[in-house]
């Protein structure tokens, strides 16, 4: 069955649930698709794991940048996504 992409979001607003076909194996739940490409996808595994190195580093843009973020100040929030673009 082909589901509409844009109807399903107007009638549900979410995306639509994700499906894994694999040599005519339909997987439907989130964490058994995981282990199904954890198990059968060469690297798989790496795709679900997070690299603490990269994790530390969005934290600390996250952390620094906040204020910016959220600043009322239509000239500070400009300029941080002036900066965000170069």
């Amino acid at each position: 069955m082909i589901i509409n992409v844009l109807c399903y979001r107007t009638n549900f607003e979410a995306t639509p649930p994700p499906i894994l076909i694999d040599n005519g194996l339909a997987v439907l739940e989130n964490e058994k698709i995981e282990r199904h490409i954890m198990k059968n996808v060469p690297g798989g595994h790496n795709l679900f794991v997070q690299d603490k190195e990269v994790a530390t580093l969005v934290e600390n843009l996250y952390s620094v940048s906040e204020p910016q973020f959220l600043s009322s100040s239509f000239s500070v929030r400009n300029e941080f996504f002036h900066q965000l673009a170069l």
